[in-house]
């Protein structure tokens, strides 16, 4: 027992010394915008020049859970700029609720109840 405890202690000083070695990284070549308005989380921002956008590596998922009364599902699409899904959620009255969306670095997350 007292050599787990001895053994636990080593790894916790050893992280502890380590503390943030290693984690040299280089500022962001492009500032970050500042944020003028931080109740309104709708609110369209135009970075204009100020954003680089590097787009995102393709996908293609979906999966689906039907165990009883909690069935659920959920797929997406990407080109790597834009994402497109749809996902349904059993509601407790029996209905299925259907939610399409899009979402993009410029509008962010966009969804419709179907």
């Amino acid at each position: 027992m007292w050599l787990s405890c001895a053994v636990a202690l080593c790894v916790v000083a050893m992280a502890t010394a380590a503390g943030n070695e290693g984690y040299n990284y280089d500022a962001p070549s492009i500032p970050f915008p500042p944020q003028t308005n931080t109740n309104n989380h709708h609110e369209h921002h135009d970075h204009g020049d100020h954003h680089h956008h590097e787009p995102g590596m393709p996908f293609d998922f979906s999966y689906a859970v039907n165990e009883d009364d909690n069935n659920f599902s959920h797929n997406a699409i990407s080109d790597g700029d834009v994402t497109r899904g749809e996902y349904r959620v059993a509601l407790p009255d029996g209905r299925t609720q259907i939610v399409k969306y899009t979402a993009d670095w410029k509008n962010g997350f966009n969804a419709e109840d179907v």
